[in-house]
């Protein structure tokens, strides 16, 4: 098996590019056909990725964080492409959620065997036009035109997402200094932070509608879930692939990579303390899962708007766009090593 091996010289923080030596003694120790890539601009990754089934490899090793692993799947998405990830990123929820060693002595040895796996990932649709206005969603072709579909991997959120930022790199540099950095972006971000009114339509996850035999059957299915979308008001929202756990937190409990569906909470609170609330016992207790204005999903897709004008979302931790947009699983859609 060819490896083309793509490294995200400033994921974790720089780690990808200190790693780089150490990685390549070790591909060689395990005796791997491999060709390495740096590069310094990640929005090239796809691009990359998507040449090497013309290049001839077998399989692409994204060397990073999720969103390393998110851009080379957007490049070999709807190919034959294999995936392998070499953790190196703050969070590597993803591949976490496979099992995928976070040391790299562990994880580059089981490229050797190549076990794969199929694995899900979440899609998400955004209109490419700015001012087209708010968009009915009640509309199905809504996102039909104009559009840029995007891979996700991990999670997509909308909120004040930097307290979590702040808290998982304390965590990841010195955790005695979280509530310091949780504090800091209290003070400068927090409380001035506006609760947008989020209009949020759900089509609930259905495990027949997942293992339809032929693609007239899901289209069938699709248009049935349709009429029984869930309507709701909320303002702020995480749309997880997998459970996200980093050390000592985890944002989705039933969300898994091949569990083919996503799991979507969203507060239904714009009160600041309640907020707070939720933050301390996600960062620090674990038990928001019955706070009365979490309200959590397993859901097919989902499409989110609102009135409130330039309202950020991020996937992956990393800010892409504003809304409206839709996102949905793509069940089994890519083949990753895993041990």
């Amino acid at each position: 098996m060819r490896f083309k091996v793509l490294i995200n010289p400033e994921a974790g923080e720089g780690r990808g590019r200190r790693i780089v030596p150490e990685l390549k003694k070790l591909f060689y120790k395990d005796n791997l056909e491999f060709e390495p890539y740096e590069t310094e601009k990640p929005q090239e990754l796809s691009k990359m990725a998507a040449a090497a089934e013309k290049e001839e490899f077998d399989c692409v090793v994204a060397v990073g964080g999720d969103g390393t692993v998110r851009r080379v799947i957007d490049g070999i998405r709807g190919s034959s492409m294999k995936l392998a990830i070499i953790p190196v990123g703050l969070v590597n929820a993803f591949a976490k959620s496979l099992k995928i060693p976070t040391n790299i002595r562990q994880a580059i040895p089981i490229l050797r065997k190549a076990h794969l796996k199929k694995a899900d990932i979440g899609i998400m649709a955004r209109q490419m036009v700015p001012d087209k206005g708010r968009v009915d969603l009640s509309d199905g072709d809504a996102f039909e035109d104009d559009i840029e579909e995007t891979v996700f991997v991990s999670a997509l959120t909308i909120g004040p997402s930097f307290l979590l930022d702040d808290h998982i790199k304390a965590v990841e540099t010195d955790r005695n200094k979280r509530l310091f950095h949780i504090l800091r972006a209290l003070s400068s971000q927090f409380m001035n932070y506006s609760f947008p009114e989020l209009n949020i339509s759900i089509i609930p996850y259905d495990s027949e509608a997942a293992t339809a035999a032929t693609e007239e059957e899901r289209i069938e299915q699709e248009m049935a879930q349709e009429a029984r979308a869930e309507k709701f008001i909320g303002t702020s929202l995480i749309i997880n692939n997998v459970s996200s756990q980093h050390n000592d937190f985890q944002l989705a409990w039933d969300a898994t990579a091949s569990g083919g569906f996503l799991e979507a909470g969203f507060l239904t609170t714009s009160s600041k303390m309640d907020y707070l609330k939720f933050m301390y016992h996600t960062l620090f207790t674990g038990n928001y899962r019955e706070l009365p204005f979490l309200s959590r999903h397993r859901a097919a897709s989902v499409k989110v708007n609102s009135l409130a004008p330039g309202v950020v979302l991020k996937l992956d931790r990393e800010e892409f766009g504003t809304l409206p947009f839709a996102a949905r699983i793509e069940p089994q859609a890519i083949e990753v090593v895993v041990k």
